[in-house]
C-alpha cells in the first residue's frame, strides 16, 4: 500500500509505471483536486486501486497482518498517518516512511 501526501506522490509515480505486474494500491491525500500530481495517469494505471482523498476527509486504509505501508509526504502527514495505522493495529515493521520538509 502506497500512501502519499501532496507532492509525496512523486516518489511513487515511477514505481507505479514500472510495476504493472505488482499488486500496488495508492492512496493520494491532497488539499484540492488540482494538487493531484499525475492523478490521471495513476488512475489509468491503477484503476480502482487508486484513491484520491481531498482533505479534510481521511482515507479508509485497511490494516492487515501481511500488508506493507509505504508513506511519503510532509513530516506532519507521515507522522499522523503512521500513528493512525499503528492505532488500527499495524506493526512498526510494516511501516516504511519518507519525509519531505516542504
Amino acid at each position: 500500500m502506497l500512501i502519499a501526501g501532496g507532492i509525496g506522490v512523486t516518489s511513487f509515480v515511477e514505481l507505479v509505471r514500472q510495476g504493472d505486474d505488482l499488486p500496488l494500491s495508492l492512496v493520494h491525500v491532497v488539499a484540492s483536486p488540482q494538487e493531484a500530481v499525475s492523478g490521471a495517469e495513476l488512475r489509468h494505471r491503477l484503476g480502482e486501486r487508486y484513491q484520491e482523498v481531498v482533505r479534510p476527509h481521511r482515507p479508509a486504509i485497511p490494516v492487515t497482518p501481511r500488508a506493507r505501508y509505504f508513506i511519503c509526504g510532509s513530516p506532519r502527514f507521515v507522522d499522523t498517518t503512521a500513528a493512525g495505522l499503528r492505532a488500527s493495529g499495524a506493526r512498526r515493521d510494516q511501516l516504511y516512511i519518507g519525509r519531505f520538509d516542504c
